[in-house]
């Protein structure tokens, strides 16, 4: 299985395609193996934007400017619009 991390911080999307851990919850090996094999990329790019869960960290006005689509499960947009 692959997984695709987004982020808005372009930072720690280039920290994560370049291998470099700053999770600490995984081991070196584990993290350098899945990156390296391709199983784990990030970027900043959201094409499509799916809320399931409530978070304050959520900023609804990045999510707006940066998506093409949005599904949002938890009423968290609250203005109209037309991605979704």
């Amino acid at each position: 299985m692959s997984v695709l991390g987004f982020d808005k911080s372009e930072d720690k999307v280039s920290i994560i395609n370049n291998s470099i851990k700053y999770i600490s919850d995984i081991a070196d090996d584990t993290f350098n193996k899945v990156v390296y094999d391709g199983f784990l990329t990030a970027s900043t790019n959201f094409e499509l934007y799916k809320i399931t869960t409530n978070h304050s960290s959520f900023d609804s006005n990045d999510i707006l400017k940066k998506s093409k689509l949005i599904v949002d499960l938890r009423n968290l947009i609250k203005e109209s619009s037309d991605k979704y």
